[in-house]
């Protein structure tokens, strides 16, 4: 296969993935009830990097499998779906042995995205937390669970929270809470946080 070619595919997956992983940590700290009707926004970072993975799947299969035919030529997850291409390829490229190898990665870029991200919450608990005791606004079951819901101001601005807790919490009781003085979104319970 050609180089262009190649870092064609390479360039596609690395935008794909870096964009998913961008967009899925500006956006992932508002994943709450108070935001349920954007909840569309947190699944634009997982097609993407589906997509970024499945570009890379290609680029393995092609580089595996079919080295010399259609060199010269992109082909994207759309192409695969022609008869013609695929009968071009050759039987060697319907083996499924690279697109195998997109789902573990694809598991494996979620689970790295979910550690960097509690890594990074813990990081900023620990540099910039502030400790807080703040009256919960309501409190409710939901799917066995007790929710209760608080709001914080910090600069003149509110940040509304939801958090599920075990004690049997009721409106106007306190609770104790840390959170980012750099990032408000960045919050936990302070006896989740201090365990």
């Amino acid at each position: 296969m050609h180089k262009k070619v190649i870092l064609k595919y390479v360039i596609i997956s690395v935008v794909l993935i870096t964009t998913a992983f961008w967009i899925g940590f500006l956006f992932s700290w508002l994943f709450d009830d108070e935001n349920a009707n954007k909840k569309v926004i947190f699944f634009l970072p997982v097609v993407l990097l589906w997509f970024g993975c499945l570009y890379f799947g290609i680029l393995i299969q092609r580089l595996s499998r079919t080295k010399n035919i259609l060199k010269d030529k992109f082909l994207g997850p759309l192409d695969l779906g022609d008869e013609k291409i695929i009968n071009e390829l050759g039987s060697n490229y319907k083996k499924k042995f690279p697109f195998i190898l997109i789902f573990p990665l694809f598991i494996f870029l979620l689970l790295g995205f979910c550690a960097f991200k509690n890594n990074y919450k813990i990081k900023e608990l620990s540099k910039f937390g502030l400790e807080k005791k703040i009256k919960i606004d309501s409190s409710y079951y939901h799917k066995g669970s007790r929710i209760i819901k608080i709001t914080i101001n910090h600069h003149n601005k509110n940040f509304k929270y939801n958090f599920v807790v075990k004690d049997s919490l009721k409106k106007n009781d306190t609770i104790a809470v840390v959170f980012s003085s750099r990032n408000p979104n960045i919050i936990n319970l302070k006896s989740f946080y201090f365990k």
